[in-house]
């Protein structure tokens, strides 16, 4: 299954046992828009896309093509400066193009009242830019306790992802992006940091998944960790970290960030999403 790149807050409904047929199937030769099926789609709008060109809204479920989750859709026929954060929509969505998607005839519905009982998702405490990270006890892929102070002295580029993001543009663009950036830091000489990838699946994410993971990526391990350890641990770094985390019963409600760790062990850069560009982080890492 394909769906854009979530770039602010974005929150992915995650089914611990998700299965592999759940979504809509990548195809390579994609039919035209005009010929796309079209799915009845329900949701709230969470933000506007960093660029404004889209809309990421939280989605229903859509039975027999998709779970519920959060995406980044464009749009047509409408700007989406006309909609604003938390309003409930209907629209029919289609795929554009492989790993694009749009929303049309897009209709707005009145808030649901207190009453309803909805739970919305909501920010736990977590640390700001300039404060120090939490620490934390983990393993790699390896088997190996990992630690944030470890890496003391050196920066430390850090997400969250899990291997069985059945989304292209999401988990999977988060760690290529990673990849990317330890490559080019390579080829310019820099050293002196680590890159950490938190799994937000521990139940499914043992060290062996993940170094098959690491390994079928071809990451080099020296300074790329991908991690893993309890629920409960997961859990508080996503919160701590400043990733929103719903659990409720087998699912998770989730954003992604990327973090830079300076060499004093505090946050000195956020960016949101899985689009983000390796350049930012090689200017702070030379």
């Amino acid at each position: 299954m394909t769906a854009p790149a979530l770039r602010f807050g974005l929150t992915l409904l995650l089914a611990a046992t998700l299965p592999a047929a759940s979504g809509p199937k990548a195809q390579a030769d994609a039919p035209p828009a005009a010929a796309a099926p079209r799915y009845d789609l329900r949701g709230e709008v969470i933000a506007l896309t960093p660029d404004g060109n889209g809309l990421i809204v939280h989605h229903e479920e859509i039975p027999g093509y998709m779970p519920a989750m959060t995406m980044e859709f464009l749009l047509q026929g409408a700007k989406p400066a006309d909609f604003r954060e938390g309003q409930r929509i209907r629209a029919r969505m289609y795929e554009s193009a492989p790993g694009e998607f749009k929303l049309e005839d897009i209709r707005t519905e009145a808030a649901a009242p207190a009453s309803a009982g909805k739970k919305r998702i909501e920010h736990d405490a977590f640390v700001e830019l300039g404060e120090r990270a939490p620490e934390f006890q983990l393993l790699n892929q390896l088997g190996e306790k990992v630690s944030l102070e470890r890496y003391r002295g050196q920066r430390i580029v850090l997400n969250f992802i899990f291997t069985r993001c059945p989304v292209a543009t999401m988990c999977p663009a988060a760690t290529a992006r990673m990849i990317s950036l330890q490559r080019q830091a390579a080829a310019r000489d820099i050293k002196d940091f680590q890159l950490l990838s938190i799994s937000m699946d521990p139940v499914y994410d043992t060290p062996e998944v993940l170094r098959e993971y690491a390994e079928a990526r071809g990451v080099d391990p020296v300074n790329f960790q991908f991690l893993t350890g309890s629920e409960a641990s997961v859990r508080r770094l996503l919160a701590q970290f400043g990733v929103i985390a719903e659990p409720s019963e087998n699912l998770w409600k989730h954003t992604l960030a990327t973090l830079l760790i300076d060499r004093d062990g505090r946050i000195r850069q956020r960016v949101e999403g899985a689009s983000w560009d390796p350049e930012v982080f090689l200017r702070l890492l030379q």
